[in-house]
């Protein structure tokens, strides 16, 4: 649904961070501190707002891709995108329950960045003082061999 009459409200309430130059046009994201995406839509001059309810389904959709063809690695990377939005819902218990089966999947390229950045989400769960220590909340990772 486009929004371009909150532009004004965006543009005074956010601090725009340049991540790179040399661009002929940019498309965005832009973060609102109110939990918003903004995106815009070039050709059709729209700007969009992603919602965290609507991120969440996109992430949801994708992991439904990735299992329906077998590709572990993308189910790994909606996976570990979903965990971190529910993470900031303040939602670890379902966090963690969903990213830490897929990892334990994975029996080789645990140096990769996919699997570094899941464990390391992982990790950061179990390490969390605001996350319940309950035991339905502890999900253990396979014991891993070192390769060298």
């Amino acid at each position: 649904m486009p929004i371009a009459n909150d532009l004004p409200e965006v543009l005074e309430t956010t601090e725009p961070e340049r991540l790179a130059t040399g661009f002929i046009f940019t498309e965005g994201p832009l973060w609102h501190p109110d939990g918003y995406w903004y995106f815009v839509d070039l050709r059709r001059n729209q700007l969009l707002r992603l919602t965290p309810a609507a991120a969440e389904d996109h992430y949801q959709r994708a992991l439904g891709w990735a299992r329906r063809q077998g590709a572990l690695s993308w189910e790994l990377r909606a996976a570990t995108s979903l965990a971190r939005l529910l993470r900031e819902q303040n939602r670890p218990t379902e966090a963690i329950a969903l990213l830490a089966p897929i990892y334990n999947r994975f029996t080789e390229g645990f140096d990769t960045a996919d699997l570094k950045a899941a464990k390391a989400l992982i990790d950061n769960f179990s390490k969390s003082k605001g996350a319940s220590r309950s035991p339905s909340m502890v999900i253990p990772l396979k014991a891993r061999r070192s390769s060298s």
